[in-house]
């Protein structure tokens, strides 16, 4: 790994509110699983591994006989921000992912490594990520990624019994019994309430004192090299995945992407009813109930003695809750990476859930506003300059998922740190996250207005590697 940081600002975290404080996950740091468990999954080169899973997951795209020929195409219309002829056109998804996808996972998985508060909600708790503009999976395959090296939280619960208790019975000749009852206990979630659009709150930014900009040239694509022969990748263990593919198709290349990427059932907290034979939640440790059923001799004392407190630690179902948001449907490319997760990283589904939301991010679907009033981080992660092709649209929607965030949730914001992150307000032009600055409802976490992510330069793929050069910002909602 690479990660060469220019400028970086951390910003000091300002006091927050008790109400925010208890909504808020932990400020404690998210505890680090040692790193021989991580080998257990990655082996010894995780950068390669997860070049492999994104491999093994875009399989299919590279057996498309028309691979070459969609990828030019692509090309061509990002050159001329055409994202509706890349994204709705279906014959380009696969090809999209393949190309594309694994560098950004690779980015997104040391960016997350690489800032603890990002690596917070990846505990669970539960917790709730809403990534929009994602369906190409390197959200998904990134942070999947990072989430192998987080331990799980664990949720401890005790059971306790009355004191001992002497009981004598009547000579009567009957029989009594003897019975211990627990304590129920439920619990309940929380709303949140979606506040107003905050309508002026670009308009500061054309008072302020932030300068002019002039355009960088972004450098174009160069053609790919052929598609490799479609061999059926290797489905062993942690070993295998690390094996490398040919190294006359792994050259990497230091052109910065064209910022085209990932454009593209709400799950309630669990409650537990102890008078009825239903399953019950694993997050619950279960409390031992006996019934003593006894003959009482006349005259004679019964001694109960006391149960011992138990404590019981389990992790908790769907600890993390990842919601891939994107404007056509991905399932094709999306399904096939969920496999390569939950069978090489071992995250199955009470470890990591994963939804959709198929819908015009700019369109303010209820739904997705719901979505983010639940999320403890969203992410705008090299899709928010596409989104700023329709710039009173995007204002507007920015203005609303900040309104709608609940306090203490995170805004993670990345994308191209060249001409593509410009943006033309008035006679002025700024970079976009010069707007997102001055938005009063966010505190800035962490800043870096460039820096490079650059790939190891002994990685393999069958098609180049891109280097990236981005702006990162991390927001929390005050």
């Amino acid at each position: 790994m690479s990660v060469n940081n220019n400028n970086n600002n951390n910003a000091e975290s300002a006091p927050v509110s008790a109400k925010t404080k208890k909504r808020a996950l932990s400020d404690k740091p998210a505890k680090l699983l040692p790193e021989r468990n991580v080998r257990t999954v990655f082996g010894s080169n995780p950068d390669q591994f997860l070049l492999n899973a994104v491999k093994e997951a875009c399989y299919g795209a590279f057996s498309l006989p028309t691979f070459d020929q969609a990828l030019q195409r692509i090309k061509s219309h990002f050159y001329d921000r055409d994202y509706d002829a890349v994204f709705q056109n279906p014959e380009h998804l696969p090809v999209y992912s393949a190309r594309y996808a694994p560098s950004r996972a690779l980015c997104y998985y040391h960016m997350f490594l690489e800032h603890p508060t990002l690596l917070k909600p990846l505990e669970g708790g539960p917790s709730t990520i809403l990534c929009i503009g994602a369906g190409a999976g390197s959200e998904l395959m990134g942070i999947a990624a990072a989430m192998v090296h987080v331990a799980p939280l664990t949720v401890t619960t005790s059971s306790t019994s009355s004191t001992a208790k002497t009981k004598k019975s009547a000579c009567t000749g009957k029989q009594e019994e003897v019975s211990h009852s627990k304590g129920a206990h439920s619990s309940s979630a929380h709303a949140s309430e979606t506040t107003e659009a905050i309508t002026d709150t670009f308009k500061q930014t054309e008072s302020g004192n932030t300068g002019g900009m002039t355009a960088v040239d972004l450098a174009t694509d160069p053609a790919p090299p052929p598609p490799p022969p479609a061999a059926a990748p290797s489905r062993s263990a942690a070993e295998d995945m690390e094996s490398t593919a040919d190294s006359s198709t792994s050259a990497p290349i230091t052109s910065v992407p064209v910022s085209g990427d990932d454009t593209a059932s709400n799950q309630g907290r669990s409650k537990v009813n102890v008078n009825k034979s239903t399953d019950i939640d694993s997050s619950l440790a279960a409390s031992v109930e006996q019934q003593l059923d006894l003959t009482i001799p006349c005259d004679t004392a019964i001694a109960v003695a006391p149960e011992k407190k138990s404590k019981v630690k389990k992790p908790k179902k769907h600890q993390v809750k990842l919601v891939i948001q994107d404007y056509v449907d991905w399932s094709g490319i999306l399904e096939p990476m969920q496999k390569v997760v939950r069978d090489r990283m071992n995250l199955p589904k009470d470890r990591l859930k994963v939804e959709t939301e198929v819908n015009n991010i700019l369109d303010l679907d209820p739904s997705v506003l719901a979505r983010v009033a639940e999320a403890d981080l969203v992410t705008f992660l090299f899709v928010l300059n596409e989104l700023f092709q329709d710039k009173k649209r995007t204002m507007l929607l920015v203005a609303k998922v900040v309104a709608a965030m609940r306090p203490g949730a995170q805004l993670l914001v990345a994308d191209s740190a060249g001409s593509f992150s410009n943006l033309k307000v008035g006679e002025r032009t700024y970079m976009v996250y010069m707007l997102l600055d001055h938005l009063k409802d966010l505190e800035i976490v962490y800043k870096d207005d460039a820096t490079w992510y650059r790939c190891p330069p002994n990685a393999t793929y069958p098609l180049k590697l891109e280097n990236m050069r981005h702006f990162v910002r991390i927001y929390k909602k005050i």
